[in-house]
């Protein structure tokens, strides 16, 4: 009775530290897409924004994630139409 108990309770033990660990070695791993772009000033210059889109995601979706793009880079959104994604030249004031 007692080694069942020991064993029970060596096992709730090793499980508990196991879920931590894989727990603390996920959030580690973890990337934003938000995150600004490692090297920035390589698209700083670009104006037209080439996203990769489907016809499943939708025209709004497909904007939002255009506004976005555009936020990231300090820029507005100037267009978005028919799945091309244009920001204003100036950034934002």
């Amino acid at each position: 009775m007692k080694t069942i108990i020991l064993f029970l309770t060596l096992l709730v033990i090793s499980s508990s530290c196991t879920s931590i660990i894989t727990k603390t070695m996920n959030s580690k791993e973890t990337t934003y897409l938000d995150s600004p772009a490692v090297s920035p000033s390589i698209d700083q210059y670009l104006v037209d924004i080439h996203l990769g889109h489907s016809f499943l995601q939708g025209v709004m979706s497909f904007c939002y994630d255009c506004g976005k793009a555009c936020f990231r880079r300090g820029k507005n959104l100037a267009r978005c139409k028919k799945f091309v994604c244009r920001c204003t030249k100036s950034g934002i004031k």
